[in-house]
């Protein structure tokens, strides 16, 4: 999945009122309620920012990805760009 992060004082949900689910000791992620389309994911670790699916967006091709996370476990099938930075685990700072 696709995700980008922004300051979570950037961040306006346009419309509606999702579904809130925690969903570890560290994090809380919400959903569209009548499609369950994930939105958000929410760290207690970054309180000051949030990441947002982009494939929620409505111009998702307007937000190509610039680096590659959690690359240590992804499926043997999935194809990266080589031209990305990418990162075994978590990006840290």
């Amino acid at each position: 999945m696709t995700w980008f992060t922004v300051p979570l004082k950037a961040f306006t949900l346009m419309s509606g009122e999702p579904t809130v689910f925690s969903s570890s000791d560290d994090g809380t992620r919400t959903f569209c309620p009548r499609c369950g389309t994930p939105l958000t994911f929410s760290s207690r670790r970054a309180t000051d920012e949030i990441d947002v699916t982009t494939a929620s967006l409505d111009e998702p091709a307007n937000l190509p990805p610039k680096i590659d996370i959690f690359v240590g476990s992804k499926l043997p099938w999935v194809v990266l760009d080589e031209d990305l930075p990418s990162f075994p685990g978590e990006r840290l700072a």
